[in-house]
């Protein structure tokens, strides 16, 4: 997720700018901090980037927090849209209640690194705002990986050259290093027994 815009000041979590206001109007709705927005990541592009809106300063500025390649950072609105012409708010803080708890969050959050897999922008916001750790976009992403693994598992598996069967352990370790399980369960357990057969009889 390279290419970050940065044309304005950031702040780390925790050193964020003094703060005039934490709510904006959507639909003559308050939404407060902690409210989501997302905007593509390129243009007509898959992906989205996420970031949750923190509040004003005393110059109008808007503020937001998000986690991109660099870390947990509070940038500037502009700095979040990085160019994109378009952005969707996908949830709206209703009240102030859960601010301290959100940027409690925000903190616990700042000391990991990165993972566009495993802890990506979406993965924070939802943490952060909602509690639920959760990025709909790295999980497709998963699900996506591990078919093509299985359909080129379940192809060795179908080979009658035991030469081939050898190979199921290097797709093991590209799992172990991906941390993706298979989600065929019987699959998985034709391979787990392949594999014992093997070395049973290496």
């Amino acid at each position: 997720m390279k290419a970050l815009i940065r044309n304005d000041k950031t702040y780390p979590p925790s050193q964020l700018p003094e703060l005039e206001s934490h709510y904006f109007l959507h639909n003559g709705i308050k939404a407060y901090s902690g409210s989501i927005f997302k905007r593509p990541l390129k243009r007509n592009g898959l992906f989205t980037h996420y970031a949750f809106f923190l509040g004003f300063d005393h110059d109008g500025t808007v503020w937001m927090l998000e986690n991109n390649e660099d870390g947990v950072e509070c940038v500037t609105w502009n700095d979040f849209m990085s160019k994109s012409d378009r952005s969707e708010l996908v949830h709206l803080e209703p009240d102030d209640s859960q601010f301290s708890e959100i940027i409690k969050r925000v903190i616990e959050r700042s000391t990991l690194e990165y993972n566009a897999h495993l802890n990506n922008c979406e993965h924070f916001v939802n943490y952060c705002v909602l509690y639920n750790f959760k990025s709909h976009q790295a999980d497709g992403m998963r699900n996506i990986t591990d078919k093509l693994l299985s359909l080129v598992e379940l192809s060795i598996l179908k080979q009658t050259d035991s030469a081939f069967h050898e190979s199921l352990e290097d797709y093991n370790e590209v799992r172990e290093l991906l941390q993706l399980k298979r989600g065929n369960e019987k699959l998985d357990n034709k391979i787990t027994e392949k594999i014992k057969h093997l070395n049973k009889n290496g």
